[in-house]
C-alpha cells in the first residue's frame, strides 16, 4: 500500500519568515490603506485568508468589504514576498531534504498542506531547492479550513499519481495543533514535530498520532510510515 506524505511548510520544512510577515503589512497599507502588522495575533498553523480576515476585522472592517479586496490582498501579497524574498536566505530544517530524497525513492507519495498562499508556497520551497518533490498540495488562497486542503491535497495527489491512497496510509505532517485538528477532521494519520513555537509536551495535549521533536530521524520516520510504529512518544 502506498503512503501519501503531506507537508506544512512554516515550522516544519523550514523556520518563518519575515519576508512573510512583511508581505501581509505591504498588502494591508496598498489595498485596504490600514497600517497593520500580524504579530498582534498567534497566527501559528493559521491560513493566510483567515489571517488577514482576522487583522482586518480588529482594525474595525465588515467581512464584506475585507472580501470584496481579497484577490487584490493575496496578489500584492504575492508581489512583495517574491521581490523580498530575493534578497533572503531560506534553507530547509535539520533531516528534511534527506527525509525528502528518501521518501521519493521510496515511492512515496509527496505534498504539501499549507496555510500559505499557493505562489507563496511555491515560491519557499523553490527557494529552498525542493520544489522537484512537490507537484502538489492544498493552499492557504484556496480554503479558509485547513481539513479542507488536506481533502484537496489528496484528491490531487490522486490524479498526479493514478493511485487511490487509503486514508489510513496517508500522513499530516506540521508543527501545530491546527495539523493535528486538520488530520482528525479529514481522517488521516497526524505526524507532529516540536520544530515551531510549540514544545513536544504542548502538543502531546491535542493527541497527534506520532510526535517527533524534528525530521532529523529518517529511519524512525520511515519505521512510522512504512511498518507501524506504535506509539506517540517523542523521538
Amino acid at each position: 500500500m502506498r503512503r501519501l506524505t503531506l507537508f506544512d511548510i512554516d515550522g516544519t520544512l523550514s523556520k518563518n519568515t519575515l519576508e512573510h510577515n512583511r508581505a501581509f503589512s505591504e498588502a494591508f497599507r496598498k489595498v485596504y490603506h490600514i497600517d497593520a502588522g500580524i504579530d498582534s495575533i498567534n497566527h501559528e498553523g493559521m491560513l493566510d485568508q483567515v489571517i488577514i480576515m482576522e487583522i482586518l476585522k480588529r482594525k474595525g472592517l465588515a467581512e464584506e468589504e475585507i472580501w470584496l479586496k481579497m484577490g487584490e490582498c493575496m496578489q500584492v501579497m504575492v508581489e512583495a514576498f517574491r521581490k523580498s524574498l530575493k534578497k533572503a536566505k531560506l534553507t530547509p530544517l535539520k533531516g528534511v531534504r534527506k527525509l525528502l530524497e528518501t521518501l521519493s525513492r521510496k515511492d512515496a507519495g509527496l505534498g504539501l498542506v499549507t496555510g500559505n498562499l499557493e505562489q507563496i508556497a511555491r515560491e519557499k520551497v523553490k527557494k529552498m531547492g525542493l520544489d522537484e518533490y512537490f507537484k502538489i498540495g492544498g493552499f492557504g488562497s484556496e480554503d479558509t479550513k485547513r481539513e479542507n486542503l488536506v481533502r484537496l491535497a489528496i484528491k490531487r495527489a490522486q490524479n498526479f499519481y493514478h493511485y487511490k491512497f487509503d486514508p489510513h496510509f496517508v500522513y499530516l505532517i506540521g508543527d501545530t495543533p491546527h495539523d493535528i485538528n486538520a488530520a482528525k477532521r479529514a481522517k488521516v494519520k497526524s505526524l507532529v514535530v516540536a520544530t515551531g513555537i510549540y514544545p513536544a509536551e504542548y502538543l502531546q495535549r491535542f493527541n497527534p498520532d506520532y510526535i517527533l521533536k524534528d525530521l532529523a530521524n529518517t529511519k524512525r520516520i520511515l519505521s512510522i510510515l512504512f511498518e507501524g510504529e506504535k506509539g506517540k512518544g517523542e523521538g
